[in-house]
């Protein structure tokens, strides 16, 4: 017996809402998880774009030597202090779609093998808060103001090292087959030297960069803020005020003025090398894009979230409306014995609720009370937060416009965890 559909009998389809799954909601991340970093030099010299991973070494090898970064170690300094190791890192940098951008290699000193008071003293740096970089953002972004971002090649080694320090190069004779530069062999041959300058890794390495940014800022005329010591400004005029913010090598110019940004990429270049300036569409991890006519900013992390879910395994799991956590389940309470994976998961949800995502943010507080001793309904409500983080990955916050916005909400009953009320506010303004 066959049936004949005809226009008057239609299948019956279902009305549920149907919700994306983290398979299809992470095609932005294709890209980068099917392009792993290597995890060494012979695995990236032998792959198929390893001829692009050898010009990286080699650039920042170029780099390293053009600043004297270090001199041969003499056999009396290996015999009277140890050496420090290294390792190349190598990976693959992309832009706020997930798309490459370029190879980048870098040699990393291990700093975690220094003695304090030996090999350095003083280590603190300081970094533009996040606070204060959405305060700009949204000046920015309400009165029309130009927002570039500069980054400073090989920054940290513009700055002088404070202490004596010997560190072995890493060896690439097991890739040698696969390596056509002889200039590459000869160089990374695991031989000991004796840094003269700064290099990334070293404990001290951030602060002696900061202060050699800092002290070029000044004689440049910049003023630290009173608030902020990683934000300098010039100029009281508002329309010729510039404003700088410094995250590590990155910069964010702000300014009405075009005039005042190119007379001081111009004076920054007397200084050092800097990478094509562009308008700033993504720092701190944050994509950001920008409406022109709505005088607003909108902030996401699209590619954090699809690490987190990634590095939870949850591709195939399919997205919920609500991050509600249930009541608890029968064998709940049982020890989740990858603590570390937990906790490392958490603490990335929570740079996501800090940033841009408020509105997980007491999910987040519930999760990390756990991390001591987390449980599996502890991990079955990560998943949770992970499910909804998947249905709404592009969501995020904006900022600017030209009115004062105030939201409010209240939960009097309290949750399953905790029998006391919670409410929260949120104020923008931009003017």
């Amino acid at each position: 017996m066959s049936i004949t559909l005809t226009p008057d009998i239609v299948p019956r389809r279902s009305k549920r809402t149907r919700h994306p799954t983290g398979e299809a909601a992470l095609s932005i991340l294709t890209t980068l998880y099917n392009q792993v970093d290597p995890r060494s030099i012979k695995e990236a010299v032998s792959r198929s774009d390893g001829r692009e991973w050898e010009q990286a070494i080699l650039s920042e090898l170029d780099s390293l030597f053009e600043n004297n970064t270090w001199v041969p170690a003499t056999a009396e300094e290996c015999l009277k202090q140890k050496a420090i190791p290294s390792r190349m890192i190598l990976t693959v940098k992309l832009d706020s779609d997930g798309n490459i951008k370029k190879h980048k290699a870098r040699l990393v000193a291990g700093g975690h093998k220094q003695i304090e008071n030996v090999d350095y003293e003083e280590v603190f740096a300081p970094t533009l808060r996040l606070e204060t970089f959405r305060i700009l953002l949204a000046i920015a972004a309400s009165r029309d103001m130009m927002i570039d971002q500069i980054d400073v090649k090989t920054a940290f080694l513009k700055a002088d090292i404070d202490a004596h320090i010997l560190m072995k190069l890493p060896s690439a004779h097991n890739a040698y087959d696969s390596i056509s530069s002889q200039r590459l062999k000869d160089t990374l041959d695991g031989s000991t030297v004796r840094l003269t300058g700064n290099l990334y890794g070293l404990k001290q390495g951030a602060k002696m960069w900061y202060e050699e940014l800092t002290a070029t800022l000044v004689s440049l005329g910049f003023i630290a803020s009173e608030h902020d010591i990683a934000l300098y400004s010039k100029g009281t005029n508002p329309e010729e005020r510039i404003w700088i913010a410094i995250y590590v090598d990155d910069l964010v110019i702000i300014s009405k003025s075009t005039s005042e940004m190119d007379l001081f990429k111009k004076n920054l270049k007397m200084y050092y090398t800097l990478s094509a300036d562009e308008e700033v569409n993504h720092a701190l991890g944050i994509r950001i894009k920008r409406d022109l006519q709505a005088r607003t900013i909108h902030l996401s992390q699209p590619a954090k979230i699809a690490e987190i879910i990634i590095d939870a395994k949850m591709q195939l799991a399919k997205g919920l409306d609500s991050p509600y956590f249930p009541p608890p389940a029968e064998g709940d309470k049982k020890p989740f014995r990858n603590k570390e994976l937990y906790a490392s998961l958490v603490c990335k949800i929570g740079w996501i609720a800090r940033c841009t995502r408020p509105d997980i943010s007491i999910q987040f507080t519930i999760l990390a009370k756990r991390l001591a001793a987390p449980t599996i309904g502890d991990w079955k409500n990560f998943k949770i937060v992970a499910r909804y983080l998947i249905t709404t990955m592009q969501f995020g916050i904006t900022i600017g416009g030209e009115t004062l916005v105030g939201y409010a909400d209240a939960l009097h009953h309290g949750t399953i965890n905790c029998d006391q009320s919670q409410d929260t506010y949120s104020h923008s303004a931009a003017q």
